[in-house]
């Protein structure tokens, strides 16, 4: 056997367990390469490219707080430690489009988008607007179309109708995000409802969740308008639906969840700057909602804001199998809770939330009345309780009153993490597993 072949032989063997071990020190030059080796490896090194966009990879990235890579025990990594994401994201760059020279060259370019996602960020739009021979462009987008299954758009007012001119050519996106803002001029709203050429009908998540406080509806109410724009397109494949909290205060975003448009809604991650009792009433239109989740980054919520988080809760009590609740909550009840009959989660299996000294008195009566088949808690900030109670004694007691309970996460160190472009800052987090039996793991 010559050496060559000996070592395609091996790699066949080696590259898939490698591309496993979320610590291999890889880089975006050796992932390329790697795709050369032989067709097992092109094939391996494409199916992880294009899961890093799949709408349930997507969906577990935001829905951890950027503290780990996945949800898996396994694949908690710090920020020095992420070679193959790092990786991964330098690929993706290659396919974000937000000058004008990259745009002409995509155009002119042959070769497939290796990850099947598209950044659009078009931020000079005169430059754009003015330069711009769109037609390559386009007819570059229509060749990929069946290849392309998420896009992440960054949009404003002057570009609005470039980037929904090009999603007209995407009729295959499983993960759509939309950023930015809009001050819509009177075009741009006439072509968005006409919209005869968008179709939606199998995307399977929906991000509208601006990033870094810039909130899509926060400056202008015109901003509904894409969203009114893209659900009547969607259909039932959209089960994955993020947003801010003013999307439930447009009446017609409303109408439209309530028509049934979108009926099999089932994780819907809300970023709480104060929500909309207007959600209270979706129960029959969300039926299936069985994942829900409360960010809250910027402001502490207010008591009205908390008793709102908890009716919203309590409204989906039935369905629901995991609520991620990341604001400062007491869990004590309501006035209104004690005067009525204990509200149970059947299904809840799954918690995640915060752990804070505010929290101490109401935190484990909550969850025996209210969760008795819960199995796994999930606490970030735990290093705040370290100070204030004996960690182990109320581990203990948590195990003792929740007969189902299989183990306990707690993240310490969080608060001194800052995000970045990159991913997260400096700082050290540490994850902690505390199980039934006594079993302890730790993940640095």
């Amino acid at each position: 056997m010559t050496r060559d072949l000996l070592l395609f032989k091996i790699s066949q063997k080696v590259l898939p367990i490698l591309l496993n071990n979320r610590n291999f020190p890889v880089t975006k030059e050796t992932l390329l390469l790697w795709r050369l080796i032989s067709h097992r490896g092109k094939a391996a090194i494409d199916s992880l490219l294009k899961d890093n966009f799949s709408p349930e990879k997507y969906h577990n990235d935001i829905c951890t707080t950027a503290y780990e890579w996945s949800p898996s025990p396994a694949s908690f990594i710090k920020p020095d430690h992420q070679p193959l994401r790092k990786a991964i994201n330098e690929i993706q760059k290659c396919y974000k489009f937000d000058t004008l020279p990259k745009i002409q060259q995509f155009a002119t370019k042959t070769s497939p988008i290796l990850t099947s996602c598209v950044h659009l960020a078009f931020h000079h739009p005169l430059e754009l607007e003015m330069n711009l021979d769109s037609a390559p462009f386009f007819n570059r987008l229509s060749q990929l179309g069946n290849t392309i299954t998420a896009a992440l758009l960054t949009v404003d007012n002057n570009t609005a109708n470039l980037i929904f001119s090009a999603l007209s050519h995407l009729h295959h996106l499983k993960v759509l995000k939309i950023s930015g803002n809009l001050l819509y001029e009177g075009r741009h709203l006439r072509q968005l409802e006409d919209g005869e050429d968008l179709n939606f009908q199998n995307l399977e998540l929906l991000d509208v969740c601006t990033d870094a406080g810039h909130d899509f509806y926060q400056y202008s109410p015109n901003n509904e308008r894409i969203l009114s724009s893209i659900l009547p397109h969607c259909g039932q494949k959209l089960k994955r639906l993020t947003c801010d909290a003013s999307f439930f205060a447009s009446e017609r975003n409303l109408q439209l969840l309530a028509s049934g448009i979108v009926p099999n809604i089932q994780y819907l991650r809300i970023r709480f700057d104060g929500c909309s009792p207007s959600l209270c009433g979706l129960g029959p239109s969300l039926r299936f909602l069985k994942d829900l989740q409360f960010s809250c980054r910027y402001r502490e919520p207010s008591m009205a804001d908390r008793q709102l988080a908890t009716r919203i809760f309590n409204t989906f009590a039935s369905t629901l199998t995991h609520f991620q609740l990341l604001i400062p909550m007491n869990f004590l009840p309501t006035p209104e809770e004690e005067a009525s009959e204990v509200l149970v989660y059947p299904h809840l299996t799954k918690v995640t939330t915060l752990w804070y000294h505010g929290n101490v008195a109401g935190f484990w009566p909550f969850f025996e009345q209210k969760c008795p088949n819960l199995k796994q808690l999930i606490v970030y900030e735990a290093d705040v309780m370290c100070h204030a109670v004996d960690v182990n004694r109320e581990l203990r007691r948590g195990f003792e009153l929740l007969s189902e309970l299989e183990k306990i996460i707690l993240f310490f160190g969080a608060r001194n993490f800052v995000e970045t472009e990159g991913g997260l800052g400096h700082g050290t987090l540490r994850r902690i597993e505390f199980w039934r039996d006594g079993t302890v793991k730790n993940f640095h």
